[in-house]
């Protein structure tokens, strides 16, 4: 990181001097220095990019998570959502599991999860009223998932933040 700040105080320090030919030269030279060590050292893996290959598919992935999220308190099922957008079972989840790299129905298990955190955290509510507004089937799916994420309880989690 100092590396990449002293090429930037170095491309400045140039750039502010006076503008000749040799000014410029030497600050494209900091220039690619510095993209070098960007490069070196933040390049993000493609593997750890969600990328989107096709603007169609984004579209319609896109399309998928709103609907996921404007319907997460009911009880859907891959076969609904298929149905709902014309697609088949198969290809909606592969589609989605490229796209998106997760299935759809942990992506809306997480969408659930979310809202029952903002829930369980801000309001009294019990978690048996928590997990049916969230459209959990029942309390115990609501509490495998929070414990595989926060690695407690609902119930214990909140016990904490209220002992904090």
């Amino acid at each position: 990181m100092l590396k990449v700040k002293t090429e930037l105080t170095r491309i400045y320090q140039l750039w502010t001097n006076q503008h000749n030919h040799e000014n410029k030269i030497e600050i494209l030279g900091h220039f690619y220095l510095l993209m070098a060590l960007l490069l070196r050292n933040f390049v993000v893996p493609k593997k750890n990019i969600i990328c989107f290959n096709d603007a169609r598919k984004q579209d319609k992935v896109k399309d998928i998570i709103n609907f996921l999220t404007a319907n997460y308190r009911d009880s859907l099922t891959l076969d609904e959502v298929a149905d709902h957008f014309g697609l088949s079972k198969a290809y909606l989840d592969r589609l989605f599991k490229t796209e998106v790299q997760t299935s759809l129905i942990h992506y809306l298990q997480l969408i659930r999860l979310q809202h029952a955190y903002d829930l369980l955290v801000n309001t009294d509510l019990p978690v048996t009223v928590i997990a049916d507004q969230c459209g959990f089937a029942n309390v115990r799916s609501l509490q495998k998932i929070f414990k595989d994420v926060y690695s407690a309880t609902p119930s214990t989690y909140r016990k904490r933040l209220k002992s904090q």
